[in-house]
């Protein structure tokens, strides 16, 4: 299996205020593909416990990219997208329905090889 560089800007209100996450992760899988945040390591529900979000913008190299925030406990996922190539980003189009995050949230992404 491949793997690709992935990488998130997650952000309410200003991309100012919100946080990077990344990972290296292996093509055509969901399970660990966590992104972690690019300062300090924490995990989504970690990093932004009770933050309200509106966007996602995921980034992949090659191929193509869904992500997902979910719960680590439950598997319950609660918000999902499409990433989009390093090159081509809009910021509109990673605006999603306000979503608290909460302390067992995970960011996870399926990478898929081109």
């Amino acid at each position: 299996m491949t793997t690709q560089a992935v990488s998130a800007s997650v952000w309410g209100g200003s991309p100012t205020r919100g946080r990077t996450f990344s990972d290296t992760s292996t093509d055509g899988i969901f399970d660990g593909n966590n992104l972690t945040s690019t300062v300090g390591g924490g995990e989504l529900g970690q990093v932004l416990k009770g933050k309200t979000i509106n966007y996602v913008c995921v980034q992949y190299a090659a191929g193509n990219c869904a992500w997902k925030i979910m719960d680590r406990t439950t598997q319950a996922v609660k918000r999902y997208g499409m990433g989009v190539k390093s090159t081509q980003v809009i910021q509109q189009e990673c605006k999603i329905p306000p979503y608290v995050v909460n302390e067992s949230d995970i960011l996870v992404v399926f990478p898929t090889a081109v």
